[in-house]
């Protein structure tokens, strides 16, 4: 969203490694020559990986060294608890249950706390849970610390207490594990969400990746997505990746139960999640050791044939959107042209505007009069000049977009927060409702925007007590759809946090894709520039070359390839970034509230078509 409108998602080609936890210090970092990881159903960059098998306790080692050696064990890769468990008592061993978290953490020490006692201290950076689920930890002086306890086994000194986690370095954690998303469908079964995780690299990744599957989405997601897999369906014993490349997912026969559109969105499902897999061409789905049968696709599924399952797609033509003394102008890199628009006559002057491009049914303009009181929507390609009146009488409304159903959003200031207002039509007319927004009701939104999915939403709001409204922050939300579709509340809302930078003074937000926000914030002595943070808060990413200090407070990004990014200030500046990474002012003319037009609309019925090779 626009600071007061839409924002769209940044460049990923325009970004440089900041610091996934090469930050954090400790014991390693990220190799300078790695590729940025990126993740948006295509496969994922690997990084050589060296294989490590600890060696056990040695023999007569004191207790310091058998702490040590545990740690040390938890290293191994393949990522395995076999050698680790070595250095526990019997009983500690049988009753220890490390697969259930990982606890990442850096600036470790080891001390003897007394004869049979060793302290453990480390600081916390972020926690995995059994499937994977990266949580950062929102105090960078959270204690990892553990005082272990040593018994004596056969002569031997043998910890008693473990730790019920993995203790692995943030530096085998950046080398050792990657980022990756398992795909489950939206509530209307049109569009794939990813879910977001870490999983260790290697071998296995593809059998792991399938058992996240099973295993279902995370708690927060549970209760708006969902998955074509059976709940009583059963992977075989790993997924093995034939030498052609193609992945055979062998699952019981629970899978021959499905209907031909079901098995179509499995197939969907299980290709969107193993297309991350390096070396994988192909997806053979079998079910009870026979391929499945679906309908329309062949026997091995290409990596592209269920794109459509997938969010809109960027507008490509780098077209971008402006207010100039509020008339709608087009900016096309340095080119400022006037929007010719819908209009008859004299053109409005707008507050605020969002463009669709959409196949549901039509192209739209959607604006905020410049009193702010009212939002009106325009038909690009149908000839009418009338507009329709989607709603009156708002007080301070903003930030008008477009979702992927065809509805519109906008923010509306009230006492003592903020409402998010949802319109469509209906009935033949405009009926609205509003969204009940938890933590962000008592927040002033100055920015947001809606994921490419429709799953989530990030904004940028500032708490308000009394007349000091506190500093503002990033948060995330999941949009909750009441038995009916209709989305009528915000769960999960959170800040982003990201363990080794504090974003400062944010000002506005979008989506990089469905899994990444980008966002124009000060990091430490800084002017304010774009930066890109995965939803989890596990990496960063910023500009090749600093923007200068011309008071960026606005931020339009879109991830088509042929894209530019633009900021502006309040004064009506402009700047984009040209492809060698160079920031070039636009125009002298004052433009304001700089917007890429929204990405086409999902299709509105199933089972989709698949894709030609």
């Amino acid at each position: 969203m626009k600071a007061r409108g839409d924002r769209r998602p940044l460049r990923a080609a325009a970004l440089c490694l900041l610091g996934t936890f090469a930050l954090l210090g400790g014991c390693a970092g990220i190799p300078n020559d790695g590729a940025v990881t990126k993740v948006a159903g295509s496969r994922v960059d690997t990084l050589p990986v060296t294989q490590y098998r600890p060696p056990g306790p040695a023999p007569n080692a004191s207790p310091l060294q058998i702490v040590r050696g545990f740690i040390d064990a938890m290293r191994a890769f393949p990522v395995s608890s076999d050698v680790a468990a070595e250095y526990l008592t019997p009983a500690a061993a049988g009753q220890w249950t490390p697969q259930e978290r990982t606890v990442i953490y850096d600036d470790p020490t080891t001390t003897s706390s007394g004869s049979q006692r060793v302290r453990f201290r480390a600081r916390q950076v972020a926690t995995l849970d059994r499937r994977g689920t990266y949580t950062p930890a929102t105090n960078r002086l959270l204690d990892a610390s553990h005082t272990f306890r040593v018994s004596r086994v056969n002569g031997q000194w043998r910890i008693a207490n473990p730790t019920d986690a993995m203790l692995i370095s943030s530096g085998f954690f950046a080398d050792y594990y990657q980022p990756v998303s398992l795909y489950f469908y939206d509530p209307t079964s049109l569009v794939l969400v990813p879910d977001p995780i870490y999983l260790a690299r290697g071998d296995q990744l593809a059998t792991n990746l399938v058992r996240g599957l099973l295993a279902g989405p995370t708690p927060d997601l549970r209760s708006e997505v969902h998955t074509v897999l059976p709940a009583s369906a059963q992977v075989d014993v790993s997924v093995p990746i034939r030498p052609d490349g193609v992945a055979d997912v062998r699952l019981d026969t629970s899978a021959l139960a499905l209907s031909d559109a079901q098995r179509a969105e499995l197939a969907a499902q299980l290709v969107w999640t193993l297309r991350q897999v390096p070396l994988v061409v192909g997806v053979r789905v079998l079910a009870g050791g026979a391929p499945l049968e679906i309908p329309g696709a062949p026997a091995v599924e290409g990596l592209t044939l269920w794109d459509s399952y997938g969010p809109p797609a960027p507008i490509p033509g780098g077209q971008l959107f402006a207010l100039r003394r509020g008339r709608l102008v087009v900016v096309q890199g340095t080119n400022v042209t006037p929007f010719p628009g819908p209009w008859r006559g004299r053109r409005p002057d707008l507050a605020d505007f969002d463009v669709s491009l959409t196949n549901n049914p039509v192209s739209q303009l959607a604006a905020v009069s410049a009193d702010r009181s009212r939002v009106l929507t325009w038909s690009l390609n149908t000839g009418s000049t009338r507009p329709t009146v989607m709603l009156r009488g708002g007080h301070d409304l903003t930030d008008p977009s477009w979702d992927g159903s065809g509805a519109l959003w906008v923010a509306e200031h009230r006492q003592p927060g903020s409402e998010l207002v949802v319109s469509r039509i209906a009935d033949g007319g405009p009926r609205s409702h509003r969204v009940q927004l938890g933590p962000l009701a008592r927040t002033r939104i100055e920015a947001f925007a809606l994921s490419p999915d429709g799953l989530r939403i990030a904004a940028v709001a500032r708490a308000v007590n009394g007349d000091r409204p506190a500093a503002r922050r990033v948060y995330l939300g999941v949009l909750h759809r009441a038995p009916g579709g209709r989305v009528d509340r915000l769960t999960d809302v959170h800040p982003l946090v990201n363990p080794a930078t504090a974003f400062e003074a944010p000002t506005d937000v979008e989506w990089a894709d469905s899994t990444t926000v980008s966002l124009l914030a000060r990091v430490g002595a800084k002017p304010p520039e774009p930066y890109s943070v995965r939803v989890d808060g596990s990496t960063v990413e910023s500009a090749t070359i600093a923007l200068a200090r011309v008071g960026a407070t606005t931020l339009a990004v879109s991830s088509a390839p042929d894209s530019l990014t633009y900021v502006g200030n309040d004064t009506g500046g402009l700047w984009l970034q040209e492809p060698d990474g160079l920031w070039v002012r636009v125009s002298r003319q004052p433009l304001s509230l700089p917007d890429y037009p929204r990405s086409a609309s999902v299709p509105s019925s199933t089972p989709r078509q698949v894709t030609s090779p």
